[in-house]
């Protein structure tokens, strides 16, 4: 299992400018924030580079905007990788074609949030029954 810091380091030589405040958070948990726009592109990198695996995706309700959070396994340290997407137009790209794993959580995010994926194949219903009102989403704050 590799250190914290010398996966920070590798992390931070090869993303370079797509991601922002790395730091270490805990013992094999390291997290940096990440403009939407490089999602994919870092994504790409992770897999290809660091052989990393995604082991979830979670959302947060933030007020104005949500925190969309993906958590990758790297040689058994966690990476956790935050994104924001304004609530008046929540979309983030997919990661799908990288990640299939994506699937799932894209769409529960979708369903339980309103987050829209854009690029996601097929973003249907994956929680809700298909007579769940239209634009009501369960896990949002009011």
């Amino acid at each position: 299992m590799e250190s914290e810091e010398s996966l920070l380091n590798k992390i931070s030589k090869e993303l370079k400018d797509l991601v922002q405040n790395l730091r270490i958070i805990d013992k094999r948990r390291i997290q940096a924030d990440v403009n939407k726009r490089d999602l994919k592109e870092i994504a790409k990198i992770l897999k290809e580079k660091f052989g990393a695996h995604l082991s979830m995706i979670t959302c947060r309700d933030a007020g104005k905007e949500f925190e969309v959070i993906y958590h990758f396994d790297i040689n058994g340290n966690l990476l956790n990788l935050k994104t924001l997407t304004s609530k008046a137009i929540p979309k983030v790209p997919s990661i799908i074609i990288i990640f299939p794993v994506a699937d799932f959580y894209e769409r529960e995010i979708m369903d339980l949030f309103g987050v829209k994926f854009e690029g996601h194949p097929k973003p249907r219903r994956f929680i809700l029954p298909d007579n769940w009102p239209k634009n009501v989403y369960p896990l949002r704050k009011r």
